[in-house]
This record gives structure tokens, sequence and C-alpha cells, in this order.
């Protein structure tokens, strides 16, 4: 139901500097495609992805790409799941976000994103 793992997305006001201090800590960056039009980097160890992210938002958030999505929101109402966040228009990147019971940021994006990975730097 939640599709494929993408990452654990992190609020970042400053993506350069939170950038630099998880390559200082081993983290390299992770091809990233244009899916968003705010500044972000994606860095991994290997095993984990890490989004940073300058945009406001329910941060951190366990990140999913399904193929899809609009397809799904009924699904998530079927289980009392209600969308914090809903984006479905067709000039947008699809996205839901909802809350665990613990209150704990879920949100599921548009597997386009997950497919279109190539490299782009954070803005400075």
């Amino acid at each position: 139901m939640l599709g494929r793992f993408l990452e654990i997305s992190v609020h970042s006001a400053d993506v350069p500097a939170s950038l630099a201090f998880y390559e200082s800590l081993g983290f390299v960056q992770a091809a990233v495609g244009d899916s968003w039009s705010h500044p972000y980097a994606v860095i991994t160890d290997g095993r984990l992805y890490l989004g940073l992210h300058a945009r406001e938002f329910a941060s951190p958030s366990l990140t999913w790409v399904q193929p899809g999505l609009a397809a799904h929101v009924q699904q998530l109402h079927l289980l009392d799941i209600e969308p914090t966040v809903e984006r479905l228009g067709e000039d947008a990147l699809h996205e839901i976000g909802f809350v665990d019971p613990s209150g704990q940021a879920i949100t599921l994006l548009e597997a386009r994103l997950a497919l279109s990975r190539a490299t782009k730097k954070p803005d400075a």
C-alpha cells in the first residue's frame, strides 16, 4: 500500500550547510531528479537515504514512492486515514501526507520522483 521506501525527509533551512555536515560524517550525495522547485539534496551511507529539503513540512517524514498515487487516496480513507497534505494537481508532483497514531509524519509521492534521479546540486 505504501509503495517503495525512498528516504527519511528532513527540513533543512540551509541545505549546503547540512550537506557539508553529513558529508563530514561519511555520507555521500545520491543522484536526484529535478522533481522539486526548492533546493534539496539526498545523501546516503549506502543503506539509508536522507533527503535534505529547504521547504516547510512536517519533519522528519518517512517517505515512499507509489505509482498512480491519486488512486490510493480512497484506500487511505477506507483505513480511516485522513491526509494532512493532498497535492494531486496536474501541474504538481503528486504528494499525500498523513501521520501515524504516534504523530510520525508519512509522505507518499508519485513514483516519477524516484524514477528520474539525475544529479542536482543544492542552491548555495
